[in-house]
């Protein structure tokens, strides 16, 4: 008994305003689809109501060069342990996901070609990095000087006892500790995450004339 201006009120309001998202439209779909074998002619009908909605892009927040160079200006001139030094760089400087940092381990590190190797954890897919200077030193240091003495192959390790790997929402609280440092991003609405410095890593590279396929 459902028409089609019931369906469509549901996604769009009376004053045309879009009320409900297009994945989100997608996501009805598909669980129309998964019924059809139960409930054929019902679900071809509603599927036929289901208005045709453009997907909106989203503004996605990066940093502006002000707030790279605030964070840089922490890292450097504010009290911070070299594990938390060697994970902002690693995030600012790579892009890479912070649960790759995680999951990086001392055989991650090739110091005789100066790569980082991973295998990234949400794609499966290998990916191998040059190992920079500045991060070389940084990790270096860390190794040297401050990583506890333990069994485990984890490169990042907590501070303190039982020293276990680094997880990932301990690697936010480390972006968000630089943050307040910084005195940046600490508005309500402002992008906080350590997928901002993903963002930001893409941007750059598009600044600087590398092509969108390759990015």
């Amino acid at each position: 008994n459902i028409t089609e201006d019931a369906v469509l009120s549901f996604f769009i309001s009376e004053d045309g305003e879009l009320i409900r998202s297009s994945s989100y439209k997608n996501n009805v779909a598909d669980v129309l689809k998964a019924c059809l074998e139960w409930k054929g002619p019902q679900c071809r009908r509603l599927l036929g109501y289901l208005p045709a909605l453009k997907k909106r892009r989203r503004n996605i927040q990066y940093l502006t060069k002000e707030e790279v160079s605030a964070v840089r200006a922490a890292i450097e001139q504010q009290p911070l342990s070299m594990r938390n030094r060697a994970v902002m760089l690693l995030l600012i400087l790579t892009g890479i996901r912070s649960s790759d940092i995680a999951c990086l381990t001392l055989d991650s590190i090739d110091w005789e070609t100066a790569t980082v190797c991973i295998c990234q954890k949400k794609t499966g897919l290998p990916l191998e990095l040059p190992l920079t200077p500045v991060i070389g030193n940084a990790i270096f240091d860390y190794l040297t000087q401050e990583r506890p003495d333990t069994e485990s192959r984890r490169l990042f390790l907590s501070e303190t006892w039982p020293f276990s790997p680094l997880a990932d929402n301990s690697i936010e609280n480390i972006v968000a500790k630089v943050f307040r440092m910084a005195g940046i991003r600490q508005s309500p609405g402002e992008r906080k995450g350590t997928h901002i410095f993903r963002h930001n890593a893409a941007s750059s590279m598009l600044e600087n004339g590398v092509q969108q396929p390759v990015i």
